[in-house]
């Protein structure tokens, strides 16, 4: 070499060693076949969906660092010149800047087109696939979905933008769930009407324009019965938003079960 820098057009040398090369590609073409096995055998031996949600989360950057390792590896043992080995890396961490730079800028751009859509608000149900949940929180790249279950899972914004059916949910369309809770008289009415209130509203499967209905019915000197009325986006959620309101009530020592019946009710 005849400059002071390693990288002169004139000076580098593009001699590949040919049989390496052959070796490279053979060893490549069975790591695609052993990942695709690798991925098709964890997806059976996974039989709960939240596991599956993992692994087809964790698995992208898996491969992502295999193949990384392994171009740097084929770098090693086909070029012959350390001044092609250094500039296929630099090239190679190039190309993986740009990817992860568009990954993340496409669901920046993304989530600022579909939050700009009432149909994406707070609240909201919408379905991927055959997944489906109420909208729980909207972050820069990505929203946060909750099913009825209570299960929640992040899905980035430029997969909603190609993927996504939103449901609208018009007051036609908002459905009714009432139930008997019976509080331990440890505060008075009103507080245990404010502490239920703030619970419901905290739960992404309630309409928020529309507030709880909370009734005393009945009352004894160690608890009161509230009617509760919830308005909700789908009538499958009715049991579900009682058994978390009554989960979180359990928690707190507030929940007197002794003294109310249920009396459930959806339409």
């Amino acid at each position: 070499m005849n400059g002071e820098g390693i990288f002169d057009l004139a000076d580098i040398a593009f001699d590949v060693h040919t049989l390496d090369l052959l070796r490279v590609l053979a060893v490549g073409g069975l790591a695609v076949v052993l990942l695709w096995l690798l991925r098709r055998g964890l997806w059976v031996l996974l039989k709960r969906r939240a596991h599956r949600d993992i692994l087809q989360r964790s698995f992208p950057i898996a491969a992502t660092l295999f193949w990384t390792l392994f171009a740097l590896w084929s770098f090693d043992q086909v070029f012959v010149h350390d001044s092609m080995r250094i500039l296929a890396t630099i090239s190679l961490l190039v190309v993986l800047t740009a990817g992860f730079a568009w990954y993340g800028a496409r669901d920046y751009m993304a989530g600022i087109v579909l939050k700009s859509q009432s149909s994406y608000e707070v609240g909201r149900t919408i379905s991927v696939g055959d997944q489906r949940g109420a909208i729980r929180r909207r972050g820069t790249l990505a929203i946060e979905l909750e099913s009825a279950d209570g299960r929640r899972w992040r899905m980035p914004w430029s997969k909603l933008s190609s993927t996504v059916h939103a449901r609208e949910n018009p007051a036609a369309m908002v459905h009714r769930h009432s139930f008997r809770v019976a509080l331990a008289a440890n505060e008075d009415e009103a507080a245990l009407q404010q502490t239920l209130g703030g619970i419901l509203r905290q739960m992404p499967w309630t309409v928020l324009r529309q507030e709880p209905r909370i009734e005393l019915e009945s009352e004894t000197p160690d608890s009161f019965v509230f009617l509760v009325t919830v308005f909700i986006i789908e009538s499958s959620y009715g049991a579900g938003v009682e058994r978390a309101l009554r989960r979180v009530l359990k928690s707190e020592n507030l929940l007197n079960e002794l003294n109310a019946g249920r009396s459930d009710s959806a339409d």
